[in-house]
């Protein structure tokens, strides 16, 4: 997950920190995303118990081809469109 490039230039366990606050950051439910200020916290203090991410709604992956490509949907949604239109008198 480290680009080779750099990889001798970081600290392991502040990458892994920043990969899993991030993945906290994506999670499906607004309610399991942090915020913010939790998030500044989680990233300045070491002492900080970070919570395990969820797995998440969805996700892709690199083909061999080189393409992204779909592998799971957990969740569906709905969207809604209501439309008005105003009109003057005659």
């Amino acid at each position: 997950m480290i680009d080779p490039a750099i990889e001798d230039s970081f600290v392991e366990t502040e990458a892994s920190r920043c990969i899993q606050v991030g993945l906290l950051c994506v999670q499906n439910g607004s309610e399991e995303r942090p915020t913010m200020c939790q998030v500044v916290s989680m990233l300045e203090n070491e002492t900080v118990t970070l919570p395990e991410p969820q797995e998440p709604g969805f996700f892709t992956r690199r083909s061999t081809t080189g393409f992204a490509v779909s592998l799971e949907w957990n969740q569906d949604s709905v969207n809604g469109l209501t439309v008005t239109t105003l009109t003057g008198r005659a």
